[in-house]
């Protein structure tokens, strides 16, 4: 059988860690956001940018969520992009940042396409039934996306590594007074 242990002090830590979540939070959200940018300006200078109509439309597409709480937005389903800042489940009080691409067509100028050939049965004016071919001679890939996301995953990390340290001895120093 457990034996009951007494804390003596224990509101007082209670309101510490609680001033800490809030705190914490806030810096944390800061450190995130600010990472998220950073990430979207790299992937934006990564970014190939075409000639004639629609020139720069995928690198204008480029941009970021802020999700506080595991706000889930619908509105993003199918859109290629990155979440940082974790996400577990059950957690109160947690920020995320999701960095994504709101086009299309930017998995297949990040990853490539194969070489295709496809056809289908048609009948050419003689009455002969022949396979009509298209070829796609596929395009070759020009990744931006997780190359401007890998080049400043580490700054990031080690900028809300800091915020969190920062936040905790705040909080401490408070809890002293």
């Amino acid at each position: 059988m457990a034996r009951k242990k007494y804390v003596s002090g224990l509101p007082e830590v209670e309101r510490v860690f609680a001033s800490l979540s809030a705190a914490m939070k806030a810096k944390v959200a800061e450190a995130i956001e600010r990472g998220a940018v950073e990430v979207v300006d790299a992937q934006k200078t990564l970014a190939p940018v075409g000639k004639g109509k629609g020139a720069g439309e995928l690198r204008d597409s480029l941009q970021y969520l802020i999700e506080v709480d595991d706000e889930k937005s619908s509105a993003l389903r199918g859109v290629m992009g990155v979440r940082a800042g974790g996400r577990v489940s059950g957690m109160k009080n947690s920020v995320s940042a999701f960095v994504f691409s709101s086009v299309f067509y930017s998995r297949f100028v990040e990853f490539g396409t194969r070489p295709a050939r496809t056809g289908r049965r048609t009948t050419d004016p003689s009455g002969r039934k022949r396979k009509a071919r298209r070829t796609h001679p596929g395009t070759t890939a020009r990744p931006f996306f997780f190359t401007g996301y890998a080049a400043k995953k580490r700054r990031v990390v080690g900028r809300v590594k800091r915020a969190i340290k920062e936040a905790a001895k705040e909080a401490a120093q408070q809890g002293r007074r």
